[in-house]
């Protein structure tokens, strides 16, 4: 007779078996990048890569986390776990190094030349002492063909929102002035804006939100306010970001992790098994699913050569630029944006009632044309105006504003900088808005 079936596992089983394969995988990881100091030396030009155009006030910390996140959503990574070793920045001149633990994932990083981060196309180059015909005995040099590219139109973008240096503090004794709150929170980093929310008639709710100059303080400013007590009362911290977003990039890195696992182990990788890899939710929320899926291919098919890689174009120290070397063609594509649309939508930033007198309504068009031309060539400002006769007859899209920019690079500037903004006592919400729709005055 046929032979019987093999027990099914608990989930515990498969969570220990996942954490010992896990750190297995890590330590042969470890051993198989030559860690030693000397082999270090010898493969660090190979395991390095320049990245120029960084947006103006992203830190160290912040430009590894994008990597590592990146990297292992779209199936970049060699190993399990955050691939990025060592981060060397020039501020001054936006560029810096990015060092990775092997030189495969290194030469992955290769592929990501032009996507965005923070609004700006990254420029990735293979640094000026990198030495082509050497690293052919250290590892691959083109990317990997496990890499899910497409995804990159989208994870970029995903990040960004996920890792917005934007928190939310309860708890707070409703005694506190905004400036002793400000001052509490403050203390783990410089403050980009704060607000103390208030009910309706002005009373402090006991609920702060604050963003943070630096992504980088987010984890110990969120650590650092829920084990404190004041007044006999618990704080509570936590991110305020787009949850949708970081669910859905969450999603990405423990399907991506759990494939590589599969490569690495042999054994099949079941669903169950995910969630402890990245302890995400089993299912994002549509809109930020909808965009991954329709980036995610159910077998992706390499893209025909384009061309040759960049490979060199590291600034010298009179900010003179390298002449890039030439590099083998690689079957794969650059990606260059995450969002497309001209047309950036934001809501809770106008109330009706600051609409209805003219004089005004043209003023908060005015400083919102002033405010928002920093990012970019601005088209207009729309902001539909309510009905005298009433609430009943207001036309679609009363409180919300809408700009319209020159091009994609602008709005997707002032979408990043704009969302999660404080403004009146509450953040703002910034989403790309259809074109069509937009034309139309379809508002919504």
């Amino acid at each position: 007779g046929r032979a019987a079936a093999a027990p099914q596992r608990s989930k515990e089983e498969i969570a220990a078996e996942l954490a010992r394969v896990s750190e297995m995988t890590r330590l042969q990881s470890l051993q198989q990048a030559q860690m030693t100091p000397q082999a270090l030396q010898l493969t660090r030009h190979a395991r390095r890569v320049y990245v120029g155009n960084l947006p103006p006030s992203i830190s160290e910390v912040a430009l590894t986390h994008y990597f590592n996140q990146v990297m292992m959503a779209v199936g970049a990574c060699s190993a399990l776990g955050s691939p990025v070793i060592g981060c060397y920045m020039n501020p001054d001149k936006r560029f810096a190094f990015v060092e990775f633990r092997n030189v495969e994932e290194a030469s992955n990083a290769m592929a990501f030349d032009g996507v965005t981060c923070q609004g700006e196309e990254l420029r990735i180059r293979r640094p000026h002492d990198y030495n082509p015909t050497a690293a052919k005995a250290l590892g691959p040099s083109e990317p990997s063909q496990h890499m899910n590219l497409a995804l990159l139109r989208v994870v970029g973008g995903l990040v960004d929102d996920a890792a917005a240096p934007r928190i939310s503090v309860t708890g707070l004794p409703t005694a506190l002035e905004e400036e002793q709150v400000s001052s509490i929170i403050s203390s783990f980093g410089v403050l980009k804006a704060f607000s103390l929310l208030r009910d309706a008639s002005g009373q402090p709710t006991g609920t702060a939100l604050a963003e943070f100059a630096d992504p980088g303080v987010i984890n110990p400013a969120i650590a650092g306010l829920s084990v404190m007590m004041i007044g006999g009362q618990q704080l509570r911290a936590a991110r305020a970001g787009n949850p949708e977003n970081a669910i859905a990039l969450q999603q990405l890195i423990t399907q991506q992790q759990a494939a590589l696992m599969q490569r690495l182990t042999g054994k099949p990788v079941t669903a169950v098994m995910a969630p402890a890899l990245t302890a995400a939710p089993a299912q994002p929320a549509s809109a930020a699913a909808t965009a991954v899926a329709a980036a995610s291919p159910a077998k992706q098919e390499a893209p025909a050569p384009t061309g040759t890689a960049p490979t060199s174009g590291v600034e010298d120290g009179q900010g003179q630029a390298a002449e890039p070397a030439a590099a083998p063609s690689a079957p794969l594509t650059r990606v260059s944006s995450t969002v497309t649309g001209r047309v950036v939508r934001l809501a809770c930033m106008v109330e009706r009632d600051e609409l209805l007198e003219d004089e005004d309504y043209e003023d908060i068009v005015e400083d919102t044309r002033t405010e928002v031309a920093k990012y970019g060539a601005l088209k207009q400002v729309v902001i539909p105006r309510p009905s005298a006769e009433g609430p009943a007859a207001d036309p679609p899209g009363v409180g919300l504003v809408f700009l319209e920019f020159e091009d994609i690079k602008s709005a997707e500037k002032a979408r990043l900088a704009l969302n999660g903004r404080m403004f009146g006592g509450q953040p703002v919400q910034a989403s790309i808005f259809d074109q069509g729709k937009f034309d139309d005055k379809e508002y919504e």
